[in-house]
């Protein structure tokens, strides 16, 4: 027995890439807004032009020192890290700190100090802490980005793209630590010896706009203002960078009107969430659950959602044996009478067929009889 059923895709969601040609006046020379769930783009201005970045360098940072190292490591300030011109978190030499408030430090005050005295401490030092920066780029896939060093200052070689950032603040923001730290707004951290130093988060937006949660600031007169946020409704998480933005506050909340506004995104469908329960005859086993063979999660236009469906074609009865990740269906996405996508339905297990027990004193009788 099979079943088939559509669902219209008032909740399910997808994405057309025209709507990344919105036309949206901002000051930056390069933006780009994306669901920071999918990476999926929303808007775009010269999206992969690459450029000065100057401190959201940082955050990749400390996506670096959270993954390779320990909150409670104890950071010891060199006089190099110390002396580090620009934003500073006003280190001196000999001061110990634990790794969890330097990056405090690093993503609130911007400090560049801090920045130094988190790579020598991961690496030994900056160079071999910049080449794990540039590796981790490359693991994310941001290919149009080059590090030189772990604070953001002006270099030769040293630049990203507005998405390759996007997508390296996207990944970010799925740390627990790292997003809690970027949306505090005021933080006192203290040396081993019990000194006491005040941070304050440089993003005004953690108070100028509902749902801003992070996530850095940057600025040299080279790179220009850049900044990378986060923000979130019930219905969408949504990145914006700009690079170069003369007016990047209103260049984001622009940005954050129109994605969060007109966008919202959920799982279509979730290899680890059951699609059903069906039954399975000549086994002890009298059910099993399946799955879609893989996630489905995308973005669509409010204004598009009538435009979607989800048709599912699954078989509701099987007889054992069944193998484990067996073909049972298929799920079909449609936009309008296209085929977007189509995703198999798998068993989530396997399942012994039942072996009948013969009935020996039944046939031995019956042998008799026929004696």
């Amino acid at each position: 027995m099979k079943k088939i059923f559509t669902i219209a895709l008032i909740a399910i969601l997808c994405f057309n890439s025209k709507w990344g040609t919105y036309a949206m006046e901002v000051s930056a020379k390069s933006a780009v807004l994306i669901n920071a769930d999918t990476n999926e783009v929303i808007f775009e201005k010269n999206p992969h032009e690459k450029m000065g970045m100057a401190s959201t360098t940082k955050i990749m940072t400390a996506i670096c020192a959270v993954e390779k190292g320990n909150l409670k490591d104890v950071v010891k300030i060199s006089a190099n890290a110390a002396g580090v011109e620009g934003s500073s978190m006003y280190l001196t030499e000999g001061e110990e700190f634990y790794l969890e408030d330097m990056l405090y430090g690093l993503m609130l005050n911007s400090g560049n100090d801090s920045a130094v005295a988190i790579a020598e401490h991961i690496s030994g030092s900056t160079d071999k802490f910049v080449e794990l920066m540039n590796s981790k780029a490359k693991e994310l896939k941001a290919y149009n980005t080059s590090f030189k060093n772990p604070n953001g200052l002006d270099a030769e070689g040293h630049y990203t793209t507005a998405y390759d950032l996007a997508i390296i603040s996207a990944y970010a923001m799925k740390n627990p630590t790292i997003s809690e730290i970027v949306e505090t707004k005021t933080k006192i951290v203290t040396t081993l010896k019990g000194e006491k130093k005040y941070l304050t988060n440089h993003n005004k937006l953690l108070k100028m706009y509902k749902g801003v949660r992070g996530i850095k600031t940057g600025y040299t007169k080279k790179s220009g203002r850049c900044l990378s946020g986060f923000a979130e409704n019930e219905s969408i998480k949504v990145i914006a960078v700009t690079l170069n933005a003369p007016d990047d506050w209103n260049d984001h909340i622009k940005m954050y009107n129109y994605g969060l506004e007109n966008f919202t995104s959920l799982d279509v469908l979730d290899k680890n969430r059951k699609i059903d329960e069906i039954k399975i005859t000549n086994s002890k086993t009298k059910s099993l659950l399946v799955f879609p063979s893989e996630n489905f999660r995308k973005t669509v236009a409010v204004s598009e959602l009538e435009n979607y469906r989800i048709v599912y074609d699954y078989a509701t009865e099987i007889s054992a044996p069944v193998i484990r990740n067996q073909l049972l269906g298929k799920v079909n996405i449609y936009y309008r009478d296209e085929l977007l996508k189509s995703v198999k339905i798998l068993s989530d297990r396997n399942i012994e067929k039942c072996i009948e027990k013969k009935n020996f004193g039944e046939m031995f009788r019956l042998l008799c009889m026929l004696k």
